[in-house]
């Protein structure tokens, strides 16, 4: 309540200062009408209302200057129709017309007689038709920036006209379209596509831009196969593992040019046409393998490297401190007191470690000129650690750790370390979830790697 009386005052305040600021206004508004500011004066009464929107003085005094500036803005708007500026004419009368509007958002009505509107609808097709014609001469020049900014301003002064809407999205795509066009002549495949879809989206169906963008997409494909592992390892099946992650990075790579081929079919092609992929890819079979596949590249790898460990798990027994309280008495205060007193408390503390390494190479073999486009080593290693301590008392917040003196340590940072590790997960991953681990950390690089090469051959 008492918050609620120190505000009202402030509210007073503030509404007094606004009405005696609209009123200031006002009597600064009378004295420039009276000097024949009209302009000027209109300008202050407005401030006024917009203080202050029941202010009767400055309503009035709005009413009679803003009549007067309306009447000026309507006058240059007859003098620009007279004299066959018809671009002047147009605008002169959206300015009296946006000034009408202004003056009516506080209140005050202005007289706008329609014959002047009659007027600008002959005056406004007047310069709508020579922007029209502007406009298409310079479409059909090719200046298409400038015919679009023409017929932009068209649509904003009247969106209905002819088909100046429609030329305008031509003035804007058909650059892109040309821009793309090119680009699919010259073989930059990313660059045509990039224009061709920002067209399509703009204007559906515009020229040939679906079936060129069909096009693109099929020129600029490039198809990988992806060949049989081999495997050095000491793990059997290792290479299989390996082939899925390294297929896991291909497919999660989201470009539109990029064919992965059907592995159901792969094999089945080589066998019969005895070209024996596990030799090596030169230029005069390059080719041929290539047109068979239906790919310009080719996978291949070895599984070089692997090792995993499944640790024991260790234990041993420490020492720590249980609290517990005993009362004893005082004689200086004279009086019981209750004092903490430990116990030494014997627990276990278990470890163990799980982990393993897989290396492996793979390389990419063009199937156009047999050249190597990419070859890489990658080694990945996990590892998993278990650490954690059994503690089999009642109250784990009287448990302490001891020191390196053996003593008790009751610090808040020793404690919690100590709690940390009676709460800490009894799991560990096997070398099994490890190498999983270790083959989707591989895969995320191919597909970083595979990216790469892929935006370096197809430009």
């Amino acid at each position: 309540m008492a918050k609620r009386l120190l505000t009202l005052p402030l509210i007073f305040t503030v509404l007094l200062m606004a009405c005696g600021g609209s009123s200031a206004l006002t009597k600064k508004a009378i004295k420039l009408e009276d000097a024949g500011l009209n302009a000027e004066a209109a300008g202050m009464y407005y401030d006024a209302l917009v203080k202050k929107s029941t202010n009767t003085d400055a309503k009035i005094g709005l009413k009679k200057t803003g009549q007067i500036l309306l009447g000026q803005k309507l006058s240059d708007f007859s003098k620009a129709r007279n004299f066959g500026t018809h671009k002047e004419a147009v605008y002169a009368f959206l300015e009296a017309q946006k000034y009408q509007e202004k003056v009516a958002r506080v209140g005050v009505q202005l007289d706008f007689p329609d014959a002047y509107l009659q007027d600008y609808q002959i005056v406004k097709d007047q310069y709508l038709t020579e922007l029209y014609e502007e406009g298409t001469i310079k479409l059909d020049e090719g200046r298409y920036s400038d015919a679009e900014k023409v017929f932009k301003e068209i649509s904003q002064l009247d969106p209905s006209f002819k088909d100046a809407d429609d030329l305008k999205e031509i003035a804007y795509v058909e650059p892109i379209y040309q821009t793309a066009v090119t680009a699919l002549a010259s073989g930059s495949y990313r660059t045509a596509l990039s224009n061709f879809n920002k067209v399509e989206n703009r204007r559906p169906g515009y020229k040939e831009t679906r079936s060129l963008q069909a096009r693109t997409l099929e020129e600029g494909k490039f198809g990988i196969a992806l060949m049989s592992f081999e495997n050095s390892s000491t793990r059997r099946g290792l290479e299989a593992m390996v082939e899925a992650y390294v297929l896991e990075a291909l497919t999660t790579i989201n470009d539109p040019f990029l064919k992965i081929v059907d592995r159901d079919n792969l094999q089945t092609i080589i066998d019969e046409q005895t070209l024996g992929m596990s030799g090596v890819i030169d230029e005069q079979t390059a080719a041929s393998v290539g047109q068979l596949l239906g790919a310009r590249a080719l996978v291949t790898g070895t599984v070089l490297n692997y090792t995993s460990q499944e640790g024991r798990t260790l234990s041993s027994e420490r020492t720590g401190y249980e609290q517990y309280q005993v009362k004893r008495y005082d004689k200086v205060q004279d009086k019981q007191i209750i004092e903490n007193k430990y116990r030494e408390k014997k627990y276990k503390e278990y470890t163990r470690e799980n982990k393993c390494s897989v290396t492996f190479q793979y390389k990419v073999v063009s199937l156009e000129t047999g050249e190597i486009l990419l070859t890489k080593m990658i080694t990945k290693e996990n590892s998993d650690m278990l650490h954690y301590a059994d503690y089999d008392g009642e109250d784990l917040k009287a448990f302490f750790p001891a020191g390196a003196n053996g003593q008790v340590n009751t610090t808040y940072g020793a404690q919690r370390s100590l709690h940390e590790l009676v709460n800490a997960p009894r799991q560990i991953k096997s070398a099994e979830e490890l190498t999983q681990q270790s083959l989707e950390d591989a895969s995320f690089e191919m597909k970083y790697q595979f990216t790469q090469l892929l935006n370096q051959q197809i430009k």
